[in-house]
């Protein structure tokens, strides 16, 4: 979790100085998780979305969190 915590600081650094957009997956839902906050802190609005696979193709969710 620590060169995870690294790479997010560099990833928040590029979304609030340079006014980046970042798009992320994972299935790490912590890591997910502790991201969000991270950004939550810094006053940073965050959107988390859960994909789907239907028989139509792939559909997301928002999460309610």
């Amino acid at each position: 979790m620590v060169h995870s915590s690294s790479v997010f600081d560099l990833l928040r650094d590029f979304i609030v100085e340079g006014g980046f957009q970042l798009i992320l997956t994972t299935h790490d839902k912590v890591q997910a998780n502790f991201l969000r906050r991270k950004l939550e802190n810094d006053g940073v609005a965050v959107t988390m979305c859960h994909l789907i696979a239907t028989d139509e193709g792939v559909t997301s969710k928002e999460l309610m969190i």
